[in-house]
């Protein structure tokens, strides 16, 4: 075991896999190389459900057992258990990391689906779509581009309801003028804090508000509409109407279009490119970001037009990559993944799970929007 594989084991990857020491220490470098050159895909392959169906079934379960409830029948509410979606998530991302010959695509995945996190604790309909969503949004967009993992992440039905977009109305819309309802102001303040510009990214409450003025109308099809249900809905009814500014340009495109474009330009900002550059350096090399490596991968980020492969390769390529020794302190889910990989041990989903709410790190259960922590005091 050379300082350089176990560089490539730990901070690139899932630990050693059974069997593996032998082609990561011949070349950990190309090892790691190697697993950015194939194709950006969703790498679950099983027959889990897609978030409509997840949505369907477990609206039409909440409906059958509310009726239950009302009509008195202890009985049937009593064996009415329910759809285990969340459970079959787990289990099939427990597996795929555990069996992965491609460990830094998952970790990849794992640091996107934190970073664009939606969280199990909000709601039992979160909890269950919390795996589709990773599926759908993140993981197909990773050796991608980050303008369009955005719009796959902020646009999802998972998102949408977290972030409680869901149900905003633009006050001068059609419906905000019959039902006196208004906005909801969650998920512009979270692209903006902690999807793209970051705290410090030169935003104001102004830019929140009207941000959040263009994302009205965007919602979910709800059961009563057939084909459709569980899907995103953008609902021209509830969309605020008229331009709106944000950090400074005027956005005056229709409907639909209007969010869409500030997505765009938050994606390509430099506060972003800022912002990602050094989130992911902490997260892979350590608290200790070297600013060296932090303003390449800032470079990049720009250059490309948030070309990941890119980025992620600057990383893996970069000599404080591999300069630096692997101190960070793992987290629990990387702690349990990386044990039964190399002892490989058959973990069952239930036990994963139930181990990582005692060590406090809820699979998809990050405690806020800002996902869970990078830094080790957090997790020591």
């Amino acid at each position: 075991m050379t300082a350089q594989a176990l560089i490539a084991l730990k901070r690139f990857g899932l630990g050693q896999k059974s069997g593996q020491l032998g082609e990561v220490a011949g070349d950990p470098r190309g090892f790691v190389a190697r697993q950015l050159e194939g194709p950006s895909e969703n790498f679950i392959k099983t027959n889990l459900l897609t978030s409509a169906e997840i949505w369907i079934k477990q609206r039409s379960h909440a409906k059958n057992r509310r009726a239950a409830i009302k009509a008195g029948d202890s009985k049937k509410v009593d064996a009415m258990k329910r759809p285990k979606d969340y459970h079959d998530e787990i289990a099939a991302h427990l597996a795929d990391a555990i069996g992965t010959n491609d460990p830094l695509l998952r970790r990849l995945g794992w640091f996107w689906t934190d970073h664009l996190c939606v969280s199990a604790k909000k709601s039992p309909m979160i909890r269950h779509l919390s795996g589709s969503y990773a599926r759908e949004a993140i993981f197909p967009h990773i050796l991608g581009n980050f303008r369009e993992m955005l719009h796959a992440a902020v646009l999802h039905p998972a998102m949408l309801i977290y972030l409680d977009n869901y149900n905003s109305i633009g006050p001068n819309s059609k419906v905000g003028k019959k039902r006196n309802k208004g906005l909801n102001e969650n998920l512009a303040r979270e692209i903006l804090e902690l999807h793209t510009l970051g705290v410090n990214g030169g935003y104001n409450q102004d830019d929140v508000v009207n941000f959040a003025r263009a994302l009205t109308g965007w919602t979910v099809w709800t059961l009563r509409k057939r084909g459709k249900a569980g899907t995103t809905r953008f609902h021209k009814g509830r969309h605020e109407p008229g331009s709106v500014t944000v950090l400074g340009k005027v956005y005056s495109q229709k409907g639909k279009k209007q969010a869409k474009a500030i997505l765009d330009d938050l994606a390509r900002h430099p506060s972003t490119a800022k912002f990602i550059a050094r989130k992911l350096v902490v997260h892979f090399v350590g608290d200790e970001a070297p600013q060296s490596l932090v303003d390449r991968i800032e470079d990049v980020f720009s250059k490309t037009d948030g070309d990941l492969r890119a980025i992620h390769q600057t990383l893996i390529d970069a000599p404080e990559s591999w300069d630096h020794p692997p101190s960070k302190f793992l987290p629990p889910l990387d702690m349990m993944v990386t044990t039964a990989r190399a002892l490989d041990i058959d973990m069952s989903a239930k036990l994963i799970r139930r181990t990582l709410g005692v060590f406090g790190q809820e699979w998809w259960g990050p405690p806020s929007p800002a996902g869970w922590p990078s830094e080790d005091n957090a997790w020591m």
